[in-house]
C-alpha cells in the first residue's frame, strides 16, 4: 500500500474511531487538520499525535496568532519593547500548547484510542 493510500486509510479509520468515541461531531475534522490537508500536508488528527507534537504545533501557532493580533489590535503595544512582546506571546503559547496537548492526551487515554501506526494495517 502506497504512503498516500495508507495515510488516507488511517485517516478514515481514525475519524470513524473518533466518531464512535463521541470526539468528532458528524465526521468533521478540526479546522487546523482541514487547513493542513488543503495545503497538502498529511497531518494526523490531534488525538493521534504525541504530547510534544501537539504542544509545539498548537503552542507555536497560538503564539504567532495571539502575538500578531495583540500587536495590531492595541497600538499602545507598539511602545512596548519587541523582546518583551515576543516573550509574552511565547509564554502564552507555552501555556496554551501544554493545555491543549494535555486535553488531547486525556481524550486519547480516556477513550483508549488505537495508536496511529496500528490503524488500518494492511493484511499480510
Amino acid at each position: 500500500m502506497s504512503g498516500d493510500a495508507l495515510y488516507e486509510a488511517r485517516l478514515r479509520a481514525a475519524m470513524a474511531e473518533l466518531m464512535r468515541a463521541g470526539l468528532a461531531r458528524s465526521g468533521a475534522a478540526p479546522l487546523m487538520l482541514r487547513l493542513l490537508r488543503a495545503a497538502g500536508v498529511r497531518a494526523r488528527p490531534p488525538h493521534y499525535n504525541s504530547f510534544a507534537v501537539n504542544a509545539l504545533v498548537m503552542g507555536g501557532l497560538f503564539a504567532l496568532l495571539w502575538g500578531g493580533v495583540m500587536w495590531f489590535a492595541d497600538p499602545r503595544l507598539r511602545e512596548v519593547p519587541a523582546d518583551l512582546q515576543i516573550m509574552l506571546a511565547f509564554s502564552a503559547g507555552v501555556v496554551f500548547g501544554f493545555l491543549m496537548a494535555g486535553y488531547y492526551l486525556y481524550g486519547q487515554r480516556r477513550h483508549r484510542l488505537t495508536p496511529w501506526e496500528k490503524l488500518a494495517m494492511p493484511a499480510d
